[in-house]
């Protein structure tokens, strides 16, 4: 399958996984119509004919309000992996969530205590309806957003183009390739927020638990001001 591509996505891409977190995987193909099963079946085939290097291999193609995927765990290294075919907006948004996690170390730190926090509560478990892992990923970055001062800038906000441009990005907002490169990000901002981590766990609390309406706006990492 020389067309085939495998890219990470998910936690594994942004740099927020768990010690317990799987390794997140999909399949990039050209999209051609009747090619995702013959390209499942035949992942799947080249990987049960491996069996020495992989096993526990179970394959769902058919589940109800699920993306076709397949589980396997390399031997050598204990891996699980979850290979999935979707389009490549996953993928990117991963890659956003990334490049906000190397703007400050807090980011990742306060992201794992708030996923741990979440499995407690039993709420971070997508396969039983929850939330998906990015989004806890996606709240906190919104939250560090609007503090004051910010820890995190809002990096589509950053970027200086005309009009025709920004329109395009509203349509397909993830995949800016301007955001790949962030080395110029220091000149144009600086945050000046110090706060330790524990008062930014405090604070990450109290914003969803008391100050954000959710029942008004949505939680955005695209745009400072409130979405509706």
């Amino acid at each position: 399958m020389p067309e085939v591509v495998i890219r990470l996505f998910g936690s594994s891409e942004t740099g927020f996984a768990l010690t317990t977190s799987d390794i997140n995987l999909f399949l990039d193909f050209p999209d051609i119509s009747g090619t995702r099963c013959k390209v499942m079946r035949t992942f799947l085939s080249l990987i049960r004919s491996k069996s020495e290097v992989y096993d526990s291999v179970e394959e769902d193609f058919f589940a109800l309000n699920k993306i076709p995927h397949i589980l396997l765990r390399h031997k050598k290294s204990g891996l699980l992996c979850d290979v999935r075919i979707m389009d490549s907006q996953p993928a990117s948004v991963a890659t956003l969530l990334n490049k906000y996690a190397s703007i400050d170390e807090r980011v990742v730190k306060l992201v794992t205590v708030f996923r741990y926090w979440a499995k407690l509560c039993q709420v971070d478990l997508q396969e039983n309806g929850h939330y998906p892992a990015h989004m806890f990923a996606i709240m906190v970055v919104h939250f560090l957003q609007q503090l004051q001062p910010p820890v995190l800038p809002v990096l589509h906000e950053l970027i200086e183009h005309d009009r025709s441009r920004r329109d395009a990005e509203v349509l397909q907002p993830f995949e800016s390739t301007y955001l790949s490169d962030l080395s110029g990000l220091s000149a144009k901002w600086t945050s000046n927020n110090r706060e330790p981590l524990g008062t930014l766990w405090y604070g990450l609390l109290r914003y969803y638990g008391l100050d954000f309406k959710m029942n008004q706006f949505a939680v955005s990492i695209l745009q400072l001001t409130p979405l509706q």
